[in-house]
């Protein structure tokens, strides 16, 4: 497996490079890159409900859950934030 940049995740007030994975075999998605993990985790503190929903749903499908524990854990923190 290799990590290249690719697309750009563009948030409201974010935008950086979105990693991509390319897979050397034919097993679907892989582990999210610790570099974009990082960034994701820092951009989810000023992402608005809307926004979170799609980023968790896009991510969670492209990327395998087992390396997304940081991002799920910063997710469910700024969720009780919107709950106040």
């Amino acid at each position: 497996m290799t990590h290249k940049a690719g697309a750009w995740f563009v948030g409201a007030v974010v935008a950086f490079p979105f990693l991509e994975t390319v897979m050397d075999d034919d097993s679907g998605v892989g582990p999210a890159p610790a570099e974009s993990v990082r960034l994701w985790c820092d951009a989810v503190r000023s992402m608005g409900p809307d926004e979170l929903e799609s980023f968790e749903e896009r991510t969670f499908r492209q990327w395998d859950r087992a390396s997304l524990g940081d991002v799920r854990r910063a997710i469910e923190r700024r969720r009780r934030e919107f709950a106040g």
